[in-house]
């Protein structure tokens, strides 16, 4: 991955956690990101228009609830934080990737984007999105999160 291309992803990744979700991310490097945990989500989606390609954002199960209970205002142990964890998860993807097709191809660019399908991995699955090339990570309130994009133009 280009450095700008890297540098757009941050600053546009950070700015949708804080705004959507009242959460400060900083970018991570990969000999820090190992496998802490056995219990991993990942959301991913497609994009087809301008460009063609993927997106997806992987965290610990825990992270999922953190997300929904900053998003809804209430504590992590709020039975609406428990319930809506991977639908509030889904919402980051997606308004993820909205703003960075935006931020790549500009306002006037359309595409069709799927829906955000969601999938448990183990620390197997998680080290294996680490090592993709397209993949950066971050530290999201001290949660360790990997943001996969590829695409062709």
């Amino acid at each position: 991955m280009k450095a700008e291309q890297k540098e757009l992803l941050y600053n546009v990744f950070c700015d949708a956690m804080e705004k959507l979700a009242f959460m400060f991310s900083e970018p991570a490097e990969r000999d820090v990101l190992s496998p802490i945990d056995n219990k991993y989500v990942s959301a991913s989606m497609t994009f087809t228009g301008e460009m063609t390609g993927e997106i997806s954002i992987t965290v610990s199960e825990e992270m999922c609830i953190e997300i929904a209970a900053n998003i809804l205002g209430v504590n992590p142990d709020d039975e609406q934080a428990m319930n809506l964890g991977i639908d509030s998860f889904k919402e980051v993807l997606n308004v993820t990737c909205g703003q960075v097709l935006t931020a790549i191809a500009g306002e006037k660019a359309l595409f069709n984007l799927s829906i955000p399908e969601v999938s448990e991995l183990g620390a197997s699955g998680w080290t294996e999105i680490l090592n993709k090339t397209e993949t950066i990570g971050f530290f999201v309130d001290e949660y360790p999160m990997l943001l996969f994009f590829s695409f062709n133009e």
